[in-house]
């Protein structure tokens, strides 16, 4: 399973590059909006993994486009746990899961790797 990564915040990247390399996991890294779709139309990514806190490019637009160009992708976003608006915003953009950071933390093995 190939797991597309949008995150530019060097912890969590660190923290994905370091689970998926112990778990054997297959990822490919974007850096930004239209790394993100690039990567998504040319490697065909089943999950995607988004920070919804990301600072440097609009994660909700980055859902919404990878969502509409590729149906089938599921989209897992990661946030503050009382970012309860944002929440709802990703959902409507079409991310399929979102934890808090501490849940997402914790699952980030099988979501590598299931």
């Amino acid at each position: 399973m190939l797991v597309l990564v949008v995150v530019t915040d060097l912890l969590f990247k660190s923290k994905i590059i370091e689970t998926a390399q112990a778990v054997s996991g297959d990822i490919v890294l974007a850096t930004g909006h239209e790394s993100a779709l690039d990567v998504a139309h040319q490697l065909h990514p089943d999950k995607a993994i988004v920070d919804l806190n990301e600072k440097e490019f609009d994660a909700l637009k980055t859902i919404k486009e990878l969502k509409q160009k590729n149906a089938g992708l599921t989209i897992i976003g990661f946030v503050s746990h009382v970012q309860r608006e944002l929440q709802a915003h990703a959902k409507l953009a079409g991310c399929d899961d979102i934890m808090p950071r501490s849940e997402f933390v914790r699952k980030l093995p099988d979501l590598l790797v299931q």
